[in-house]
């Protein structure tokens, strides 16, 4: 099932339809205002995020990507500014951040997880 145009509704733990307040599955698409262009695409199975979750700038170029496992940050992760530089980059291991990260051209390590 795609969702669109109107967010889901977070609840506890549970994403809602937020006509029906029923549990949701599927994509959730959800438009600017008025117009065709995408600001966020959220993959949602078992009423949690699952998938990569991505949010996009006016002009429908990147601006975020984001990977979760069952709502948890896991994998990678990318923040761009609205030029298209990248302004983070980076992976998270169940919700730590692990690795090599590049955050606005400073590099930072972090502990490798399990």
């Amino acid at each position: 099932m795609t969702r669109e145009k109107h967010p889901l509704i977070k609840k506890g733990d549970l994403w809602l339809d937020p006509d029906t307040r029923n549990p949701f599955t599927g994509t959730s698409i959800t438009m600017l205002d008025g117009t065709n262009v995408v600001s966020d695409w959220i993959p949602v199975e078992n009423r949690r995020v699952n998938g990569v979750w991505e949010t996009f700038y006016p002009d429908s170029s990147p601006k975020t990507c984001v990977a979760f496992l069952n709502e948890v940050l896991h994998d990678d992760f990318e923040r761009f500014f609205e030029n298209d530089r990248l302004r983070w980059n980076g992976s998270y291991t169940n919700g730590e951040r692990c690795g090599t990260w590049t955050v606005e051209g400073e590099t930072e390590t972090h502990p490798t997880c399990r």
